[in-house]
């Protein structure tokens, strides 16, 4: 008998989406096929949409925070410090964006 995955909650969603976001920003790999067909293609859209708030890079390839301006940062150094610092932020930035875009399209069918 096969356990069979029950399906994500939202927490869930908001935090491989949240994961994908930084790793997308950081041109790191990530992988968000799990996610059911119809939430994978919002949460691309998401990612697509917020990749470029979170770091800046200036001519040196110096990576600083976008949302607090620490830094210099490496691409790893980065990603830490968003994960420790500003993660329940980005996870509540995108909890209300896929809630917003999931219900506009349930009120379209």
């Amino acid at each position: 008998m096969s356990k069979e995955r029950a399906p994500y909650n939202l927490d869930e969603i908001v935090e491989i989406v949240a994961d994908a976001l930084l790793r997308q920003a950081l041109e790191f790999s990530y992988n968000i096929d799990k996610l059911p067909r119809p939430i994978r293609e919002v949460a691309e859209k998401v990612i697509e949409e917020y990749k470029d708030s979170l770091i800046i890079i200036d001519e040196n390839s110096i990576i600083r925070c976008k949302l607090c301006g620490r830094g210099p940062f490496t691409k790893k150094g980065f990603y830490l410090h968003a994960k420790r610092v500003h993660m329940e932020t980005l996870k509540n930035i995108i909890r209300e964006k896929l809630v917003t875009v999931l219900w506009q399209k349930a009120t379209r069918l």
